[in-house]
């Protein structure tokens, strides 16, 4: 992800380094037990369900992932500025 671009997930690949993005849109994806962190200096949104998430970790200005289905066994670290909202269906 680039500084300053909105980033949409419909595939991820591993990044060398950590890169932060103005936005994050996740457009469901099934991470497949990995352990996913998203980085961004305003808002992390998605358009459908996130799956399969070990752990997630968040550094951003505020998080609405308020969709049903959504499947995140742990969180990790969470820093956020303005807000966070999950709707998870697996117990944390």
């Amino acid at each position: 992800m680039a500084t300053g671009a909105q980033s949409v997930f419909s595939s991820v690949s591993p990044q060398a380094a950590a890169d932060t993005a103005a936005a994050v849109v996740v457009a469901g994806f099934d991470f497949g037990g990995a352990a996913v962190e998203l980085d961004a200096s305003g808002a992390v949104t998605q358009t459908s369900s996130i799956l399969g998430v070990s752990t997630l970790s968040v550094n951003a200005g505020s998080v609405n992932l308020p969709l049903a289905g959504n499947t995140v066994t742990a969180l990790g670290t969470v820093a956020v500025a303005n807000g966070l909202t999950l709707n998870n269906d697996t117990a944390l």
